[in-house]
């Protein structure tokens, strides 16, 4: 069909969409605009899954960086999870052609997968338990997906997700300059952001002052700070140059911003792992330390910063002594439950205030043991070995963002997942965590496949993916790749 039968079928689609969703309007007949709507929007759908699949691809991306709490409206689900539907369907469509399809990491993660499923049938006691499982497999499960998809896409995706991040880092940051009380945040309410009696704004108790952190649309700073480290990590891998440049560094003032003691430890972590190990030249090594040890003394400079990682390490520190406790009450709340865990519908994960009372562990691989017990756990702790393992083997053979995305998953492992847990219990951050192993292993497989059929090859090949149908590049006719391309 030609270019512009299509022009005109989009035309006449969006005409029919906004006389239906006028006459709906008038009616007042809610279920009938949401009819009109999705009968009209269907066909769109269809047209950008063949033609447009990248800007279809960015959307969970977006999504994901710069409201990844927002919920389907009139719902409450998680819109980014309801989007890995999309996801789903992409892979079929445009499927992979690298061997590998999934690579180690996707087989453990899927091997997490099944052993967390038994825990949920195990624990059942009710359907809210399986939903609690439903959620978060479909988030987690989209670094399997992800690898399934077509690479373009892959990397349209990441790239999307590590610029949303950026934007909504420096969102957050002007809401802490100009909007302190998170008035801002209620302007999502159709989305399931804040409300009418909601309290947006968040507060830490440094130098006996109370002092505002960043938390914007990710409801929660030491949330946020996961979010940016995150974006930070599959960034390195999607973007190239300047672009990446200005990302990171819009992500690292976010992490700053949050006043996360966990986030900003792992970020200058990361930092050092990567100039140290990255195999780059003596100069850009030392140009990297001078910029590096400059942004550090600046950050340093600004007192909350300083006072909010220093009172860390001081005896009246009230989330230290808080964690001491939680690791000493944790063999007697996991009495009984070591096989199978405590399982997934648990009011400590949804009831901040009753976790609050509780006080469990505030560490990620515990938490793990504590939802979906012993087995499981030990299943993660590999997903993380496999994922450190792939991340060096990348940076010794010095693939680009190689060293920061390993060095973002070392400190994640040493420091943040050793602090704090809602990479488990929140659908949002385990759909964004998943994407960091997923670039990690699209990284290992891009790397195997390069010294296979070398470099410029390659990347003749991912150009042919690229483009148009029958189009015509460097690598021949894209229709014919397949059969030219020794994937």
């Amino acid at each position: 069909m030609s270019r512009r039968a299509w022009m005109a079928i989009v035309t006449l689609l969006g005409v029919l969409l906004v006389a239906a969703g006028a006459g709906a309007a008038a009616t007042g007949n809610r279920r009938l605009m949401m009819l009109a709507v999705c009968v009209c929007v269907l066909p769109l759908l269809c047209f950008a899954l063949m033609k447009r699949p990248g800007v279809l691809a960015s959307i969970p991306g977006i999504v994901l960086g710069f409201m990844p709490f927002a919920a389907v409206p009139g719902t409450g689900f998680p819109l980014v999870i309801a989007l890995t539907l999309l996801l789903i369907v992409l892979a079929v469509v445009h499927p992979s052609k690298d061997l590998p399809k999934i690579g180690p990491l996707g087989v453990i993660v899927t091997c997490y997968l099944l052993f967390s499923l038994i825990s949920a049938v195990a624990t059942y006691h009710g359907s809210q338990t399986l939903v609690e499982y439903a959620k978060w497999a479909l988030a987690m499960g989209a670094m399997v997906i992800v690898l399934l998809m077509e690479v373009s896409l892959r990397r349209i995706l990441f790239g999307a997700y590590g610029i949303a991040a950026a934007v909504g880092a420096l969102f957050s940051v002007g809401m802490l300059l100009v909007d302190r009380s998170g008035s801002w945040v209620n302007r999502f309410s159709f989305l399931g952001y804040g409300g009418s009696i909601a309290v947006n704004e968040r507060t830490a108790s440094v130098g006996g002052s109370v002092v505002a952190r960043a938390a914007g649309l990710y409801v929660d700073p030491n949330s946020a700070g996961l979010f940016f480290l995150f974006a930070i990590a599959v960034a390195a891998y999607a973007l190239r140059g300047t672009l990446l440049v200005v990302v990171v560094g819009a992500l690292s003032i976010g992490v700053l911003a949050t006043l996360s003691r966990a986030a900003i430890a792992s970020l200058l972590l990361a930092a050092a792992f990567a100039l140290l190990f990255s195999k780059i030249s003596a100069g850009k090594r030392f140009a990297g330390s001078v910029l590096l040890f400059s942004g550090v003394f600046a950050a340093f400079m600004v007192p909350a910063v300083s006072s909010r990682l220093f009172d860390s390490f001081g005896s009246g520190d009230i989330g230290s002594t808080a964690r001491i406790d939680a690791l000493r009450r944790y063999p007697g709340h996991m009495s009984g439950n070591w096989i199978f865990g405590r399982g997934w519908d648990l009011r400590e994960f949804s009831d901040p205030f009753y976790g609050y009372t509780i006080n469990h562990a505030a560490n990620t691989p515990l938490i793990v043991i504590y939802r979906a017990g012993l087995l499981t756990g030990v299943v993660f702790v590999i997903v993380l070995i496999i994922a450190l393992v792939l991340g060096f083997r990348a940076m010794r053979a010095g693939r680009h963002g190689a060293a920061i995305q390993t060095g973002v998953l070392f400190a994640l492992v040493l420091i943040a997942f050793q602090l704090d847990f809602p990479v488990v219990t929140m659908p949002p951050l385990a759909m964004a965590f998943a994407l960091v192993l997923a670039s990690i292993q699209s990284q290992a497989i891009e790397t195997a496949t390069r010294d296979r059929i070398g470099d410029g090859q390659y990347t003749k090949a991912i150009e042919a993916y690229s483009a148009p149908a029958n189009a015509v590049t460097p690598a021949g006719p894209r229709a014919r790749t397949e059969e030219t391309i020794a994937w």
